[in-house]
């Protein structure tokens, strides 16, 4: 996909819950993709009729077999086709931040899991680029004559809204392809939370032990603000 805007701030992070399935995928060096299904916000990955004529005179010249169709019914044609295609993605979603309250409150186990960090690779393929979220307020309108660059589907699986801003968030989307994926680049560390007991740092550590490049972080409160610091673990 081909968006506009500055690229990611390396290194970027991943919040996750220290369970038996991400203690596996770690000893891998992989990350889940999910489904847009699997997703906590409604209002994500939903598509909007469009507001360009050059898109619905795509449209019919893409399907001509539909020609009979009036605008209005074209369009929720092509969505619903849209749809059901988006809906085989697989989605992995990561944050520029380590150090927010809230992240690690709602993705990794109150406190209790891990953050992980990734530092930039040169080579990663273009089918793995991580791309970061656009803020809104509005639905952003989906353009079928731009479908897959920036003003076409890419914007709208980049969309989300603004009361969303705090989690900084970025998305590498894979089509037709969710479960285990590739790491968007080098595993450079691994922080702990505030609750993140010894043993399921131990855990983690023993896990990671093979690799003597990842630093460990753990989060410790600030004494004057309702703020986060990283410190050695």
């Amino acid at each position: 996909m081909n968006l506009t805007g500055p690229p990611p701030a390396w290194p970027i992070y991943k919040y996750q819950p220290i369970t038996t399935i991400t203690l596996s995928n770690l000893s891998k060096r992989k990350l889940w993709a999910s489904p847009p299904s699997a997703f906590n916000d409604p209002f994500e990955f939903r598509l909007q009729r469009t507001n360009s004529p050059m898109g619905l005179d795509q449209l019919r010249l893409e399907n001509p077999h539909l020609s009979h169709l009036n605008d209005e019914a074209l369009v929720e044609r092509a969505i619903a086709a849209y749809e059901q295609e988006i809906a085989k993605w697989g989605i992995v979603c990561f944050s520029q931040r380590a150090d927010d309250i809230m992240m690690w409150s709602h993705y990794a186990d109150h406190h209790r899991g891990m953050c992980l960090g990734f530092s930039h690779m040169e080579k990663t393929p273009i089918k793995d680029a991580v791309y970061p979220v656009e803020y809104t307020d509005d639905y952003p309108a989906l353009r079928f004559d731009q479908i897959w660059h920036g003003e076409g589907l890419a914007r709208v699986l980049h969309a989300k809204y603004s009361g969303w801003k705090y989690e900084c968030e970025l998305r590498r989307i894979t089509k037709d392809r969710t479960g285990l994926q590739d790491y968007p680049g080098h595993l450079s560390s691994v922080n702990f939370g505030l609750r993140t007991s010894d043993a399921d740092q131990d855990l983690v550590r023993k896990v990671v032990s093979t690799d003597d490049t990842v630093e460990f972080l753990k989060i410790s409160l600030d004494p004057v603000q309702y703020k986060l610091n990283m410190v050695p673990a």
